[in-house]
């Protein structure tokens, strides 16, 4: 998680993983569980990548109140994510 001071993201909350690859949809709920526990991050925006997607992922972020932008590959979800 970032903030942005003056222009420039930092860094605010971060973990680093021992395997390479994409976290699953429970280890991204998780990671965004004990960041809240330690930030307020309702009604803060989230930027991600195709990587992060997943119905799952997106109902607790809408039920978590984070506003969220994340780029989705071609065709896939037509309709209303409910959370």
């Amino acid at each position: 998680m970032a903030a942005q001071v003056k222009g420039v993201a930092l860094p605010v909350y971060f973990k680093v993983y021992e395997h390479k690859g994409v976290l699953s949809e429970k280890d991204r709920i998780n990671f965004i569980r004990k960041a809240f526990v330690l930030i307020d991050l309702h009604g803060k925006l989230l930027i991600a990548d195709r990587e992060f997607i997943g119905k799952e992922w997106f109902s607790h972020l809408l039920a978590f109140e984070l506003n969220f932008v994340i780029r989705l590959r071609k065709g896939m979800y037509r309709k209303p994510i409910e959370d």
